[in-house]
């Protein structure tokens, strides 16, 4: 006989905690998208403003701060202007695969010569700006600075500036961090909002009928009860009347008992 299983509806601190894990996740996926999209921004504006200076030219650069600065050879990007007589092209796109050799000179306010030493900074390739690290230089001095590039091939051009990467390295693992927290978080508060939401199962018709009488028709026989019964009696001797037993109504009050049953002899 088929039997049919009802799903008992979750608890309401289960519904809460399912509600919670999902908001969780989705809190933290448009979050980490967000912190994603900041971190790009940055490292855009970062490469549009590093300084650049062509191959050919006598550039001066005016640092207003000192550190660490990288220098990229840069083989597709733009230049906004030039000024002092450099003949350079302000937009280039180089296709070949391998970055031209160049030779980059610095030389501080006092006229000294400024080490380029070698840099783990990484390169870039983003809002139409194509480059690769060339080195790095500690500038110890604010003021003009002039920087020398030659090189046999054109189309080419050093940018200097701050590393782009390192100024979107901490929103993005900001980003991974939020996106960590909120997936695994949720998850956890789902699962949790799953398990808790589970009532116990009211006692099934099955299980009622699984307790039917022995004697119940639709049960198999093989597996039916047998219920101790009375021990068979002797036969009566031969030419014994049995009376059998009266069945009917109970004697009213006061009427003669009817006479024993039994066996008579005679």
């Amino acid at each position: 006989m088929p039997t049919s299983t009802v799903v008992p509806p979750p608890t309401r601190q289960g519904r809460a905690l399912v509600v919670t894990g999902v908001a969780l996740v989705v809190v933290g996926l448009v979050g980490a998208a967000a912190l994603s999209l900041v971190a790009r921004n940055r490292v855009e504006a970062t490469v549009r403003d590093l300084a650049r200076a062509p191959v050919g030219c006598d550039t001066t650069l005016d640092f207003s701060d000192t550190g660490t600065f990288v220098l990229f050879v840069e083989t597709a990007g733009r230049i906004d202007g030039l000024s002092g007589g450099c003949e350079a092209p302000t937009r280039y796109d180089r296709r070949e695969a391998t970055t031209p050799r160049v030779t980059i000179e610095l030389v501080d306010p006092s006229g000294r010569d400024v080490p380029i030493d070698p840099t783990d900074a990484e390169g870039y390739d983003i809002a139409g700006f194509r480059a690769t690290p060339a080195g790095e230089v500690a500038v110890d001095a604010t003021g003009r600075h002039v920087v020398r590039v030659t090189s046999s091939e054109g189309g080419v051009v050093v940018a200097i500036g701050r590393d782009p990467a390192a100024v979107g390295t901490p929103l993005t693992a900001a980003a991974l961090a939020v996106a960590a927290v909120g997936v695994l978080g949720g998850g956890a508060a789902l699962v949790v909002g799953v398990v808790r939401g589970r009532r116990p199962s009211p006692p099934t018709s099955a299980s009622s009928a699984s307790r039917a009488s022995p004697g119940d028709p639709w049960r198999d026989p093989r597996t039916q009860d047998v219920s101790p019964s009375a021990p068979p009696q002797a036969p009566p001797p031969p030419g014994a009347v049995v009376s059998p037993p009266s069945v009917g109504a109970p004697p009213r009050p006061g009427a003669p008992l009817p006479p024993p049953t039994g066996p008579r002899y005679g």
